[in-house]
């Protein structure tokens, strides 16, 4: 008996479904004994295949990238045509295998530090193969499924409908982040004020929880009285407000019903927000632009409005049980920068600062923007603001490095990899920061001195509870 070992590629309607290595023994009654071993790597690699389960061998054909024929000795045996071998053929535990190789990260986590859109949940590219997987088959569906509602995106006015599909197909567990996604037509009659705390309450193992609104509609969401803006100035419909937590953290629960006064910012103990303010720079073709107030969450948390009909939470009870908070505004006024600065340093607990304050490289701000949003801005005015922002900034960081318990500070416009901001950034900072701080890495700034204190102290009191 003669044996043929390969590593295969499975494809299947364009659908690239990983690697495993089959082993075929032929023996001279030309009997087939297979077995199939999946691969313990990525799913990844060079070669395509198509093979027969049929009793009789008929073929084996291997493509590789680097090379133009692979003959076996079943081909120079001459057995029979080649006949290409279906997925479905496969062992279910192999598929499930292969399957889980397709569990990707969110759309959101890779657009989460563009201009808001409600393109943020918009499947690209390969990790879009769930979704054609998943409506392939019965088959292919019941394996894909726990996978493709792992992120998923919610209308808030749907909420009812979306938690009983979750519970027929028995997907309440699956979910991990959610998209909410607020359009400007939502009125406060149609959607319940506390839909938050009901999916929440109801899905216990979602640990991000991102909500893309108009910030004129945000209020009643964050209890905080929105400052008024001049939003027609602002190429900004829509922000994101990102909430993430630990599967340890606490949330309150409920039997029926839900208390009135009950806030997202003390509802569990969130470990990291990100929120990403949009672009400002269509406010810059205005006379004046610096005049212009942006609409924004973060600057109206320091208000105190005596006609508010809504109930203030103050910055202190918002951000008790921050660690990372993540900023992000394209081309913001340095003037609406030093707003939003009198809320972070209310964030005396963070341990990580991230910033991102200009587009990235490879995005062309004028498409991106709009040619007539665009067409009176003069970038040097951008520019300008955006050096003074950073100026700011890192007086905030020296603050919070002495007076909190900041450890890094990471800057997203020097991750990029624009060289002209880096050497721009990299002269701000220069000498502004506290001695023990250094930069390390292309973006990340740290106090390595504390860091290297407060990693030991962890380590001893992992020991000591052991």
């Amino acid at each position: 008996m003669e044996a043929i070992e390969r590593e295969y590629r499975f494809v299947a309607n364009g659908v690239d479904f990983g690697k495993a290595k089959a082993s075929i023994s032929l023996s001279k009654d030309q009997s087939v004994h297979e077995s199939i071993h999946p691969s313990q790597h990525s799913p990844l690699g060079k070669g395509t295949s198509e093979y027969s389960r049929s009793n009789t061998l008929r073929s084996c054909r291997v493509s590789e990238e680097n090379s133009t024929s692979c003959t076996t000795q079943s081909d120079l045996a001459g057995i029979g045509p080649t006949s290409a071998a279906k997925i479905k053929e496969l062992p279910n535990e192999v598929i499930d295998y292969i399957v889980s190789f397709l569990d990707t990260d969110a759309p959101s986590n890779l657009q989460c530090h563009d201009r808001p859109s409600l393109g943020l949940t918009r499947c690209n590219g390969v990790i879009a193969v769930l979704k054609s997987l998943s409506i392939t088959c019965k088959l292919f569906r019941s394996l894909a499924l726990r996978f493709l509602f792992k992120h998923a995106r919610l209308d808030p006015i749907k909420l009812t409908d979306f938690l009983a599909f979750l519970n027929v197909h028995n997907l309440q567990l699956r979910v991990q982040s959610v998209v909410a996604v607020m359009s400007n037509d939502i009125s406060s009659d149609r959607v319940h004020p506390l839909w938050w705390a009901q999916l929440l309450m109801r899905l216990r193992n979602i640990t991000s929880l991102t909500i893309l609104s108009d910030p004129t509609i945000s209020e009643n969401l964050f209890q905080v009285p929105i400052i008024d803006a001049e939003h027609f100035a602002f190429n900004a419909p829509y922000h994101t407000f990102r909430f993430c937590r630990s599967l340890e953290s606490p949330i309150e629960g409920f039997a029926d019903l839900i208390p009135h006064n009950i806030s997202i910012w003390t509802y569990t103990p969130w470990k990291s927000i990100s929120i990403n303010e949009g672009s400002s720079l269509k406010a810059y073709s205005f006379y004046e632009y610096f005049l212009r107030r942006t609409p924004s969450l973060l600057s109206s948390l320091n208000s105190q409005s005596a006609t508010s009909t809504h109930r203030i939470v103050p910055p202190d009870i918002c951000f008790a049980a921050l660690q990372s908070f993540e900023y992000t505004a394209l081309f913001p006024f340095y003037n609406h920068t030093d707003e939003v600065l009198k809320s972070i340093r209310k964030m005396k607990n963070i341990h990580t600062l991230s910033t991102k304050l200009c587009h990235s490289p490879n995005i062309d701000i004028t498409q991106d923007e709009g040619e007539e949003n665009m067409a009176k801005v003069d970038m040097n005015d951008a520019w300008m603001e955006h050096q003074t922002s950073y100026n700011l900034i890192v007086h905030t960081v020296k603050y919070l490095a002495t007076e909190g318990k900041l450890l890094r500070w990471r800057i997203k416009d020097i991750e990029q990899g624009n060289a002209t901001v880096e050497s721009d950034l990299v002269q701000i900072i220069a000498d502004k920061l506290p001695d023990s701080w250094s930069r390390i890495g292309q973006a990340i700034w740290a106090d390595t001195t504390r860091e290297v204190v407060e990693n030991n102290e962890a380590v001893k009191a992992q020991a000591s509870s052991v």
